[in-house]
């Protein structure tokens, strides 16, 4: 199992410095990674470490979110104006009623549940 990550480390740090050098997103080379040393290609990964996958799974992508969220800055989207505050609320919004009326309506939630589902 050691060697498993240390292989699934290697790969992803050599990977993403590789699309470093072509000015394309680490993650992109993150992916590359894991699709070379998955099972359908070398299959370097230890079973004992597939059997983990969903854990490892929600660890990484709790990991790109944070290295994402890190890399912004709120005096760039002051520099944005009002668009950006529009484009990511309205969205939002509708997506929250949207659920709660299906809630409602189709899953015969009560509404305080169905509101605060959405």
């Amino acid at each position: 199992m050691l060697q498993t990550m240390f292989w699934i480390l290697l790969s992803a740090i050599l990977f993403s410095e590789l699309m470093q050098i072509f000015h394309l997103p680490r993650l992109l080379g993150y992916k590359f990674a894991g699709i070379l040393i998955g099972p359908f290609v070398l299959n370097l990964i230890d079973v004992s470490v597939l059997s983990l996958s969903d854990e490892l799974r929600a660890f990484a992508l709790m990991v790109i979110l944070l290295r994402a969220g890190l890399s912004l800055h709120v005096k760039d989207f002051k520099s944005m104006g009002k668009s950006v505050f529009l484009l990511s609320l309205i969205p939002a919004l509708l997506e929250a009623i949207g659920i709660s009326i299906f809630s409602f309506y189709v899953l015969s939630f009560p509404l305080y549940e169905a509101m605060v589902l959405g």
